[in-house]
């Protein structure tokens, strides 16, 4: 039992440092594009959604504070259609907004296959 547990806390522990090793390289892709003028194109696909009783009922149970938001189909659509590879994503919060910058990448290797485990084919 012992080994177990001390197991899944090596594990957990490789787990997040990993995680952030990885956070980190995403952040300095990021500050790279960014300084090199890399062009980001803005999304604003929510605004605030404004106070009601009915969306503070919804929430005070369990959260503290909440900014509710209402995404904006439209603009949703217009982004899709143009499909850029780097987006500045802004959402509305309380003390003002968040930028979210995005990149587009590949999270697959150029051979990834799939492998039904049932049939064996891909």
């Amino acid at each position: 039992m012992r080994n177990i547990i001390l197991s899944l806390a090596f594990g957990s522990i490789t787990i997040l440092v990993s995680a952030q090793s990885r956070t980190a390289q995403v952040a300095e892709r990021i500050d790279e594009l960014r300084t090199s003028g890399a062009s980001f194109r803005t999304a604003q696909l929510f605004t605030g959604a404004p106070r009601s009783a009915a969306t503070d009922a919804l929430w005070d149970r369990t959260i503290t504070s909440a900014t509710v938001l209402q995404l904006n189909t439209s603009g949703c659509g217009t982004l899709l259609l143009e499909s850029p590879d780097r987006i500045a994503f802004e959402l509305p919060y309380a003390s003002g907004t968040i930028i979210l910058d995005l990149e587009r990448v590949s999270i697959l290797a150029d051979d990834f296959t799939v492998v039904q485990a049932s049939t064996g084919g891909t």
